[in-house]
């Protein structure tokens, strides 16, 4: 039975218990449970804005001749109730996933991009606006999720439209929470005392990782960088920051390698 366990200095509540147990009793439903759709895969869930209205985008699953394909597509372009249009198109998921992941092993695997972050850290100071413009992103966002369940105990969203939803306000959630965390307690490495040596097999070392990576932990790696991805057709814009410390899922034997 799932119940609410107080657990000191959490994260408050999104939504009071009566509301949270009527979600779960719906989702729970045999019937739906039974009717539900197999679960795909979108590693940029959460991370990807539209380059035309820089809405989130969403993953989607078309099926032609029996053979699916993954498409990422702005929420605002084919969903009519979000009450807003935008002009984007499909994008195709596996070649946005790999263009966007080619991008991110040619930055780790370069020794000049790494020091000129480091450099770039050592001279961060805290920038309070900054912090507080975050601060309020994620109250808009806890509100946001509180109000997909609302719709959803109505009856007015979709079990799909849900975890889609979710899925990328749980993704943005998690960016914001670690972009306030970086500038609530600045780094201060010190490039100097680098040896610029090691720093090259280091890198050598991280490319030859990423080559090997599989997909949960290219979605780590991601989450560790903080990637965001602004995308058309067209194009594809990333940005994100360069942790100084081993990101939690790499293991000590890993960090030592």
């Amino acid at each position: 039975k799932n119940e609410w366990i107080e657990i000191p200095g959490a994260t408050p509540r999104i939504v009071d218990e009566s509301l949270w147990q009527r979600v779960q009793d719906i989702l729970n439903d045999p019937q739906r449970i039974s009717r539900r759709p197999t679960a795909r895969n979108y590693q940029l869930g959460g991370r990807a804005r539209c380059g035309v209205c820089g809405s989130a985008m969403v993953g989607q699953t078309v099926t032609s001749k029996r053979k699916a394909y993954r498409y990422y597509r702005c929420r605002h372009a084919y969903d009519k109730n979000t009450g807003r249009d935008c002009s984007a198109r499909y994008i195709p998921g596996k070649a946005l996933e790999e263009g966007v992941w080619a991008e991110v092993k040619r930055i780790l695997a370069n020794p000049d991009t790494v020091l000129t972050e480091l450099e770039y850290l050592a001279g961060q100071k805290v920038d309070h606006a900054e912090v507080k413009r975050l601060e309020g992103e994620l109250a808009s966002l806890l509100a946001q999720e509180k109000r997909l369940a609302h719709l959803f105990t109505l009856g007015e969203l979709s079990e799909d439209s849900l975890n889609q939803e979710a899925s990328d306000l749980s993704g943005r959630r998690k960016m914001l929470k670690a972009k306030l965390g970086d500038l609530q307690r600045p780094l201060q490495p010190d490039p100097l005392t680098l040896d610029q040596g090691r720093l090259k097999r280091i890198c050598q070392a991280v490319s030859a990782w990423l080559d090997g990576a599989e997909e949960s932990e290219r979605v780590q790696v991601l989450e560790a960088l903080q990637v965001v991805v602004e995308a058309t057709n067209e194009s594809a814009t990333l940005t994100g920051v360069l942790p100084v410390e081993p990101p939690k899922f790499i293991t000590i034997e890993q960090t030592s390698a």
